[in-house]
């Protein structure tokens, strides 16, 4: 829609156009075969003025595999009939061995809308012109198998063979397919048998067991909030999620129970009821009956929750406190699992900050529409180890290169494709309508997968589906020339046995919560913050779960205060470095941007608490204002938000963002707003060995280190400033606490952060055994928690 406005406007104003013509005279043009009809009008638009433009596209063809995203061929034609451009063809390739390049182009001479047969004189020969490679070079084969694990089997043993005999590695394959789903009991028996491997996908969030569970608990609890006990049907349904670990007997005689008429009334009984009547429950003789208590108390809380709290503080309960999160934890892709969790909490995150008062019910109207108009919720997945086998999608393939590819389910079904559009029409005037296309489509697609290949190209397919019918092979085997056999290709009895046993035998199995496996891709680009430091040295346990697995925090009342303070300060100080007219900022601006960051972070609030905290935080900055706007104006120069990044201490990668800093002559100062009491007990160094010192003393120590070791500014640091926003009313008084940092200071804090760096490294995450961690509590109560000398290497 975007580009077809910008084309209404040139057509609509000549000297909007005429603008653009005289500003961009020289233009090109990046993956043209993959440009759609809008594109390539814009083009012209912009060039027409010329009668020879300085246009150079760049572009092939036979490349062209997203037609069903718009992709119009038909431009490069067009292109070539409008300007009668120099044809630049580029025959060397420096990637594949001639007999994959002479496949290639056998192949895609049977598609008849290719340039080559509408440019007089065009050739496309490509020509080995690589230096000789170190590789064993193969010669394309054909590999037919008898059904579809047999390919499976085959091909793994063909690539271990590979291995074994010619010294290659699991990178230098890749199997590439048409979907994802064709691969998922190689990934299976690839995960089980710990071989390493690397897939990349993208998922719609809503389609998947775990979040249709979540949403069924919040259409239950909007239901009976509209219409008490008109849900008894979905919460039998409910009920039934893993996580609640019910026997489904105990709830099939809950639903005997609940289905007969009492003697007192006509009416059934209630589930909801019937959940909290300890007695009812027992008379049932269940299995559990305290855990279906427990579940009764927490699904009337969840109801309260929903009328009192924000969506996405309900939803954490609900995540919390159900048993949703420790199944979870205890997965063996914990990590896959929150990311599909993150991905769903961040869409209410998201509508609740676009929408005041944004509540259930809005949000079940969101994922009604969604799903009415085939929008997905979409996530990558990502498994991936720095040496693996590469298994990708033809479409995902392109761009990509490996040593020896192999090309699964070459059969007329799979490579002859269907309607990508999953029913949304793209118009003609965007795409064009062809007879021919779709199977031409196909073999550009088939022709991309090819030219991955670099020494070795290996076309499977079985010839036998699931229930022994015939499947016939692909078309395209038979156009690059190559034989197919008239044999099977070797699969080992032994293998294949096991490999059927195990996909068999194949169960969910329960991973330790703490599992520090999944941390080796998270830890490679972590750097340690001031925040990330003072936590892992209060609770390595939090760190793990807050900072590494991040597990989801709902936006709560007292952050959202804080972040709309700093970012009233914020504006408001660039204000004065914007050199306005004025002294100083009015206080009518700051009370102004107040109101619009509690605006932009409004989602952090209910009702209640937003009127509340509107007006408090309004006070707040009246008297913070009058206490400190004479002297604002004696600093030089401010700079706001510094953030400090790619920088190393002692070989430890830091990074922080910085509140404001003051700029003089000869020195800066480090300022950090706070929110909430003034706690002199964070702002003390540590008065011992055993003492780690306060967080906010740590935190200005930590900025000096920022400030030393940034090479981009040369700042000189020369005290750090705490700056209390809210009045102390304990002692009548507002507090600013400004410190000069010691050299013995820094060295401790140096310290912390490299201990604290190669403990994070090592996965060394102790508990800090306060009643009160939330994290600490959760493993203990799951009999995960391990001691500092369960987990160290050396008890002593």
């Amino acid at each position: 829609d975007m580009i077809i406005w910008v084309l209404a406007a040139f057509k609509e104003n000549d000297e909007l156009l005429g603008r653009y013509q005289e500003r961009f005279q020289y233009i090109m043009l990046d993956e043209y075969q993959d440009t759609n009809g809008a594109q390539n009008e814009l083009v012209f638009q912009l060039s027409d003025f010329w009668e020879k433009p300085n246009l150079f596209a760049v572009g092939d063809d036979d490349q062209s595999i997203f037609r069903f995203q718009g992709a119009n061929l038909n431009n490069i034609v067009d292109f070539v009939n409008k300007y009668d451009p120099t044809i630049i063809v580029l025959e060397q390739n420096y990637r594949s061995q001639q007999a994959i390049l002479d496949i290639a182009r056998s192949t895609i001479k049977e598609n008849k809308s290719s340039l080559i047969n509408k440019v007089e004189g065009l050739s496309k020969e490509l020509i080995e012109s690589r230096d000789k490679p170190d590789y064993i070079q193969k010669a394309p084969e054909i590999l037919r198998y008898k059904n579809a694990i047999q390919q499976e089997v085959g091909i793994l043993h063909s690539i271990q063979n590979m291995i074994s005999k010619h010294g290659c590695t699991y990178n230098d394959f890749a199997i590439i397919y048409t979907k994802h789903k064709e691969v998922n009991n190689l990934i299976k028996y690839l995960q089980l048998n710990d071989i390493p491997f690397q897939v990349r996908k993208k998922v719609d969030v809503l389609t998947l067991p775990a979040i249709q569970q979540l949403v069924r608990i919040l259409r239950y609890i909007e239901g009976e909030l509209r219409e008490p006990f008109s849900q008894e049907r979905k919460l039998f349904q409910i009920l039934h999620s893993s996580f609640f670990n019910i026997s489904p007997i105990d709830l099939a005689q809950i639903s005997i129970f609940c289905s007969r008429k009492t003697d007192e009334t006509e009416d059934d009984r209630r589930w909801r009821t019937t959940l909290r009547n300890k007695s009812d429950l027992e008379n049932l003789k269940l299995e559990n009956t305290e855990r279906l208590g427990e579940i009764g108390e927490l699904i009337e809380n969840w109801i309260i929750s929903a009328q009192n709290d924000t969506l996405q503080v309900m939803v954490e309960k609900i995540m919390s406190s159900s048993g949703w999160l420790e199944e979870i934890l205890r997965s063996e892709d914990k990590q896959w699992n929150l990311q599909i969790f993150n991905t769903f909490f961040n869409l209410i995150k998201e509508e609740s900050a676009k929408n005041t008062g944004y509540a259930l019910s809005d949000f079940l109207i969101t994922l009604e529409k969604m799903q009415l108009n085939n929008i997905p919720l979409p996530v990558l997945d990502i498994r991936k180890k720095e040496e693996g086998i590469t298994l990708v999608t033809a479409h995902s393939s392109k761009g990509l290169e490996f040593k020896y590819v192999y090309i699964l389910n070459m059969t007329e079904k799979t490579w002859k494709k269907k309607n990508y559009n999953r029913g949304f029409y793209i118009p003609e005037s965007i795409i064009p309508i062809s007879a021919t296309s779709d199977v031409e489509d196909d073999r550009r697609l088939f022709y991309v997968a090819i030219t991955r290949a670099e020494h070795g190209l290996f076309l499977c397919y079985p010839d036998h589906d699931e229930k022994d019918k015939e499947i016939v092979a692909s078309s395209f085997l038979y156009d690059g020339g190559i034989e197919v056999p008239e044999t099977y290709a070797e699969v080992p009895e032994e293998l294949l046995s096991t490999y059927q046993m195990q996909l068999l035998l194949h169960r969910h199995k329960s991973a330790p919560i703490i599992d520090t496996s999944i941390l080796e891709d998270v830890l490679q680009e972590f750097k340690i913050s001031a925040t990330a430091l003072s936590k892992f040295l209060k609770c390595g346990v939090t760190f793990y779960f807050e900072n590494l697995l991040r597990v989801p925090m709902a936006r709560t009342a007292p952050l959202g205060f804080g972040n709309a303070i700093h970012y009233a300060l914020e504006k408001a100080f660039g204000l004065i470095n914007a050199d306005s007219d004025e002294t100083v900022f009015s206080e009518e601006k700051l009370l102004e941007l107040f109101s619009r960051g509690m605006g932009k972070y409004q989602s952090h609030f209910n009702e209640k608490e937003w009127v509340n905290i509107n007006t408090y935080g309004k006070e707040v900055l009246k008297n913070y204002y009058k206490e400190y706007k004479s002297t604002w104006k004696e600093v030089p120069k401010y700079k706001l938000e510094h953030a400090v990044d790619n920088i190393h201490y002692k070989g430890v990668p830091i990074k922080g963002k910085l509140d404001k800093l003051e700029i003089y002559k000869h020195h800066v100062n480090v300022v950090d707003y706070k929110t909430g009491k003034y706690a002199s007990k964070k702002l003390k160094p540590p008065l011992g060995d055993d003492d780690i010192g306060g967080d906010y003393w740590r935190q200005l120590v930590f900025y000096k280190i920022l400030i030393d070791q940034d090479a981009k500014y040369d700042y000189n640091y020369n005290q750090g400033i705490m700056d209390f926003v809210e009045y102390d009313e304990a002692n009548l008084t507002f507090r600013r606490h400004a410190q000069s940092i010691s050299p013995m200071e820094v060295e401790i804090v140096g310290n912390q952060v490299e201990d604290t760096y190669r403990r994070i490294m090592n996965h060394e995450f102790y508990s800090c055994e306060e009643d009160t961690c939330r994290w600490c509590n959760f493993l203990n109560e799951n009999g995960h928690l391990k001691s500092p000398l369960d987990l160290a290497e050396d008890p002593e």
